[in-house]
Parts: structure tokens; sequence; C-alpha cells
């Protein structure tokens, strides 16, 4: 019988307005650093991946969003180290209170309103995909990378 995989899961928060999206670039994680994603995180354990979001959009870019408030729209499993794999949960919204800035200066050094279609070049390829599937209107969709698909690109 093959093991079964224990993933990381983190989550990931699209603040879209006027066909533009909000990005950071990260800094110092050292993982990917220099790409641009948007806020995200790890769920906490006892979490919901919607209050894990909610958290993370005060921590990172300061601003107050409502669970109610989230659609959950793409999925992805990254098993670029498979030692470690990752199962990616992604939400967007429009609705949020404050104008988002960097809340974790020592894991982002430039943050942004970046068109949809047009996100800046050191892009993360599985947020790439995810602003394609914004572009296209589809509802929801399930990605996979497999070992090596990920780091080559950046």
């Amino acid at each position: 019988m093959a093991e079964r995989i224990k993933a990381i899961v983190p989550v990931f928060l699209f603040l879209t307005r006027n066909n533009t999206v909000y990005l950071q670039r990260r800094h110092n994680t050292g993982y990917l650093d220099g790409g641009y994603e948007p806020i995200a995180g790890k769920i906490d354990g006892g979490e919901s991946p919607q209050a894990a979001v909610c958290r993370e959009a005060r921590e990172e870019a300061r601003v107050i969003v409502s669970d109610t408030d989230l659609d959950f729209f793409h999925a992805y499993l990254n098993n670029d180290n498979p030692h470690q794999p990752w199962l990616g949960l992604m939400f967007r919204t429009s609705n949020w209170e404050g104008e988002p800035t960097i809340g974790e200066p020592g894991k982002c050094d430039h943050a942004g309103w970046f068109p949809i279609d047009n996100p800046p070049e050191r892009i993360i390829p599985y947020v790439r995909d995810a602003l394609a599937q914004i572009a296209s209107s589809v509802t929801i969709q399930l990605d996979y990378y497999p070992p090596g698909s990920i780091r080559p690109e950046m």
C-alpha cells in the first residue's frame, strides 16, 4: 500500500478591484523569495481555512475581511518537494475594510496593485495559474504540480 501524503495547507487571498489584484513580493523567507503572491499563510491548528485567510489578511496586509465575503475558487497540490507536499486553497474577495499595506516587512519588501491579466514578471507559477483562472471567470479549478515543476520557472 502506498504511503498517504501529509501535506502542509496554506491559504491564499486575492484582493481584487477594478481588474487589479493586490500582490506582495516575498523577501527573506527562504522559499521563492523575489516572487509575487497574494496574501498567504498556513492554517493554524484548530483553525478553518476561512478563519486563516481572515487572520492572514490582518497580519500581512492590515485589512479586515469577513469570512462571508470569501469566494473559494482554486486549489492545487504542489509535490515539487516530494518530502513535503503542499495543498493550497485559494480565495478571493472584492470586499474588505482598510487599505492594504505591508504588515510583515521582514517577509515582504514590495506590494501593490497589478493588472490581473498582466502580473509582475516574477510571479509564482501557482499564483499565475490562479490569476489566469480569475481572468477567464472559471469558477473552480484543481491543479497538480509534479516534482521539479515549480522552481525551474522562477
